[in-house]
């Protein structure tokens, strides 16, 4: 493995476990130095339409959809992907369809041969 790009849910369903889960991945990614891992990235996911993001857009449901990725690229620094995923703010969303598929595309898009690692606490709702 040489590249690594991490995908992970940051609804509202995560709000309790985000945290926690962020430090497991992040100890497990930086503190254990994946054997091989040149650069690792990271997406963040949130619901589709999401309420609190049309409130601080001010997008109408009918308008524009609002953003429900935050993307970070490749890098080979591993404490600067680990700020990134341990001070991202959890919470997104409300009852929306999870932009998990969206998540996924975009981290191809990013990193084309990279491994993916989905993490999420369910199956996509």
């Amino acid at each position: 493995m040489s590249e690594l790009m991490i995908v992970m849910d940051r609804t509202s369903s995560m709000m309790d476990s985000f945290k926690p889960v962020a430090k497991l991945v992040i100890r497990y990614i930086v503190e254990r130095r994946i054997e091989d891992l040149e650069a690792v990235g990271l997406v963040l996911f949130d619901d589709h339409y999401n309420k609190q993001a049309r409130e601080i857009y001010k997008a109408s449901f009918a308008s524009v959809p609002v953003p429900t990725l935050e993307c970070h690229p490749l890098s080979t620094n591993l404490e600067e992907f680990a700020y990134y995923l341990y001070t991202a703010e959890p919470g997104w969303g409300a009852d929306d369809c999870e932009a998990i598929s969206c998540a996924y595309w975009k981290a191809r898009e990013i990193a084309p041969g990279a491994d993916i690692w989905i993490v999420t606490d369910a199956f996509p709702h």
